[in-house]
């Protein structure tokens, strides 16, 4: 038999037909043997095939079922393969289970599989559930694909809801749901359509249009973004695993656009993308206002094209900086190249050396920070250190190393550019009975100029600070006679001689580095780390109260 069936036309239809013509007309109530020599539907053309026809009630009349079908041919030029665990047509319609479709050929092919699927004569569609697949070299797997679809004048029609998740082994995004999905099927073309979006929370994460050439084996998938914002509800984390210990708690909002094409095994994505952060926290401290533009070249291997530009309004690795610049570049393999950065501080700049980052891999990352021209008087004002007054200009390097425990100074070292300063301490004096040589070092601290002074940091960023202070200098006038009659007499002349000579100081603070910083006049306390340095013989009998959280107020009473 030759003759149209719906969509296309079949050619050399055969099977055997028995049965009886009676009161209750029986055809074939077992099995057949059927087969064609060609079937054509729309551009898919399909080779000879052969199968076993079962019927499914008293006989073929009633419904019809085939097992373990497969069935070879074409779409255009390309390769096709159908193949049905189980197929059944009866007076109203078709059903299928396991369906499978392979169309091309190595790792270019596309390929359909389908659990069930059932279609109603006369209205030329149906419903399917269990959908899965992949387009070509397309790099995203579809699942758990449920709708419907229609087939009519060669075009086929789906609409659907389904996931998409990443084709790649170590996967670079999260499953993403689709409850819009569109695809048709037509003249040798897909075309699908949807909108990408975050399962758990519905956030629209991307508009997506994928082109499909079946015949050529290539096409585009066009992506879009807009105002894709990170807050409590979401964070990167959640779209991909890339950002883990790069970035969290972001607060900001992505736009921007993004393709990705194939053309047989080969696979090209590009995208520029705007982002403004109000606030994330990064490795290295709180980041606030971060905003720019970033080129993609490899959007999939996450690969920018060199001297990549971001602003940064604040950022506070123990001391907030300010209105700060960053040039920077993402390589291969979860590498982050910086070009460098560089913030206003004090009067001077602070700046990190060019470094490459490597997220790939847990190793420790170093970050190597330079300060010049910081000027003291500014940059203690700065922190608010009511007690304490200077003079000067500073230059200096901290190495910085950040790892899984968090980020720490290695060797970091200050140093007073040449003539020195001035440092003057204004506030109280610990009540404490230090000594002549404790009162003497107290007044000379009123106000001293130095010649060289250096603050050397090492330890954790996150914890315990150790900050060795020294600096030579000499009163400038403030040491005072230390009783009255003959000793004042004496006192006065010794004062005198002592005005002359240079001191050295030598100081260990043991601190919190960031409460240090931001607060260090609630750890400053000269008495007690004048006593610590003070010989044995004239430290004072009564203790020193161990240093308190907090400074508290104390007055100089020491007559």
């Amino acid at each position: 038999m030759t003759g149209p069936i719906p969509g296309g036309r079949i050619e050399g239809l055969a099977f055997d037909l028995g049965g009886r013509i009676a009161a209750a007309p029986m055809l074939n109530p077992g099995c057949t043997a059927i087969g064609f020599a060609r079937a054509a539907i729309g551009e898919i053309v399909l080779d000879p095939a052969r199968a076993r026809l079962c019927a499914t009630g008293r006989s073929l009349l009633d419904g019809a079922a085939v097992r373990d079908l497969v069935l070879t041919g074409r779409s255009g030029d390309a390769p096709l393969r159908l193949a049905a665990g189980r197929l059944t047509v009866d007076r109203d319609g078709l059903a299928a289970t396991g369906l499978a479709a392979r169309l091309g050929t190595g790792d270019a092919a596309s390929m359909v599989e389908v659990e069930s699927l059932s279609g109603r004569f006369g209205r030329a569609g149906g419903r399917f559930a269990g959908l899965s697949g992949r387009i070509g070299t397309v790099p995203l797997l579809m699942s758990g694909g449920a709708g419907s679809w229609r087939l009519a004048g060669g075009v086929l029609d789906v609409g659907a809801a389904a996931r998409i998740a990443d084709r790649a082994a170590a996967a670079r995004f999260e499953p993403l749901a689709v409850p819009d999905l569109s695809l048709r099927l037509a003249g040798g073309m897909v075309r699908a359509s949807g909108t990408l979006r975050h399962p758990a929370t519905g956030t629209a994460v991307a508009k997506v249009s994928i082109d499909h050439d079946l015949a050529r084996g290539q096409g585009a998938a066009d992506l879009r973004v807009v105002g894709l914002r990170f807050g409590p509800d979401l964070q990167p984390e959640a779209l991909t695993p890339l950002t883990l210990g790069v970035v969290a708690s972001v607060d900001g909002v992505i736009d921007g656009t993004a393709r990705i094409g194939w053309a047989g095994a080969e696979v090209t994505s590009s995208g520029v993308f705007d982002y403004d952060a109000a606030a994330l926290a990064a490795a290295f401290g709180p980041v606030n206002g971060l905003k720019g533009r970033i080129r993609f070249t490899d959007l999939l291997g996450l690969v920018t094209a060199p001297d990549q530009r971001a602003t940064i309004a604040a950022v506070n690795p123990g001391v907030l900086v300010e209105n700060g610049e960053v040039a920077y570049s993402l390589l291969p393999g979860r590498r982050m190249a910086l070009a460098g950065a560089t913030w206003p501080l004090a009067g001077g700049r602070i700046s990190i050396r060019p470094t490459v980052w490597d997220f790939a891999a847990d190793q420790p990352r170093q970050m190597t920070v330079d300060l010049s021209g910081i000027d003291a008087a500014q940059f203690i004002g700065r922190l608010e250190v009511r007690n304490l007054d200077a003079t000067g200009i500073f230059d200096g390097v901290v190495p910085m190393v950040f790892d899984r425990d968090g980020g720490r100074i290695v060797g970091g070292m200050l140093r007073a550019r040449p003539p020195g300063g001035r440092i003057a301490y204004v506030g109280d004096v610990s009540k404490a009975d230090l000594g002549i040589w404790g009162d003497i070092a107290f007044d000379a601290l009123q106000s001293i100029s130095y010649r060289d002074l250096t603050i050397a940091l090492d330890g954790a960023v996150d914890g315990e600070m150790i900050s060795q202070i020294r600096f030579d200098g000499v009163s400038r006038g403030t040491i005072a006679p230390v009783a009255t009659g003959l000793i004042a007499r004496l006192g006065g002349q010794l004062a005198a001689q002592v005005q002359r000579l240079p001191f050295r100081f030598n100081i260990r603070v043991t601190a919190p580095f960031r409460g240090l910083l931001s607060s260090a006049r609630s750890f400053y306390d000269p008495g007690l780390i004048l006593r610590d340095r003070l010989p044995p013989e004239l430290r004072p009998a009564d203790p020193v109260p161990a240093r308190p959280a907090v400074q508290a107020g104390v007055s100089r009473n020491r007559r």
